[in-house]
């Protein structure tokens, strides 16, 4: 999904038990991450680079304690809410 014009990230969206483990959002619009975009996945890799971020919820990656991989380079984000990373264990 990187490369096209995705603004937005209602919560919910990739609510799943199964699917891809690495998400490709580079290159869109985003703006902002809320709390409950993630949830219920199994998500290890999450690629949000060259996009608009500039706010991202202190919930945003709460449910992947598998989360390992997270691009955020290339984004507006001037500051990250304390705890954002607290149950991200296997971030490296």
């Amino acid at each position: 999904m990187g490369d096209n014009s995705i603004s937005e990230l209602s919560a919910g969206v990739f609510n799943s038990t199964a699917g891809p483990q690495t998400l490709w959002l580079k290159g869109n619009s985003i703006r902002e991450v809320p709390a409950g975009v993630f949830n219920s996945t199994r998500l290890r890799d999450i690629v949000l680079y060259d996009n608009s971020i500039s706010e991202l919820s202190a919930e945003a990656f709460s449910s992947l304690p598998g989360l390992q991989e997270l691009s955020l380079s290339d984004n507006s984000i001037s500051k990250l809410p304390a705890g954002i990373f607290n149950s991200t264990t296997g971030l490296r």
